[in-house]
């Protein structure tokens, strides 16, 4: 299992960040164009309440994965997402389910934010991800952990590039 934290900064405030987290236009964008994702589909209408909300989507990510890693989930690897954002605490809080070994991959993460100065944010996303998968267990860890960085990177970069450009 590896468990670790990215953080970036973002050129908006906290309620500009989450109204885009929020938005199906925005996140098109982000995850089509920005991280190049063959597919980011909101499956079930977000639900909305006083304490929180709740999101389903199916995606198909852009993975760099290594050869071996790549041949074990197939060409055709999707993740459904579940999530939930509790508006007390102002977390963001999901689990993404793999095509592909769902019964043996688990991948939550956490995101936070952090007002910064100038109205920006700091972002915190906490990652856990553990591949259940006997002999190669190790090896899928260390892939999705390298491409799961990289597009937190690369989000960060097209978050701060499509808020500049608004």
């Amino acid at each position: 299992m590896v468990r670790f934290t990215t953080t970036h900064e973002i050129t908006c405030d906290q309620d500009t960040f989450w109204n885009k987290f929020f938005n199906e236009d925005w996140n098109t964008k982000v995850y089509k164009e920005g991280l190049g994702y063959t597919e980011f589909t909101i499956l079930e209408q977000q639900t909305e309440s006083n304490a929180d909300i709740l999101r389903k989507v199916r995606m198909i990510p852009n993975l760099e994965l290594s050869g071996s890693v790549a041949k074990l989930f197939g060409t055709n690897l999707t993740f459904l997402e579940e999530g939930k954002f509790v508006k007390e605490t102002q977390v963001w809080d999901s689990k993404k389910i793999p095509s592909t070994f769902g019964d043996k991959i688990r991948w939550e993460e956490t995101i936070r934010i952090e007002s910064l100065e100038n109205n920006n944010i700091r972002r915190i996303i906490e990652t856990t991800f553990e591949a259940k998968v006997f002999g190669v267990g190790g090896l899928i860890e260390n892939d999705f952990e390298k491409s799961i960085r990289r597009q937190a990177d690369d989000s960060a970069v097209t978050y701060n590039k499509l808020l500049l450009s608004m």
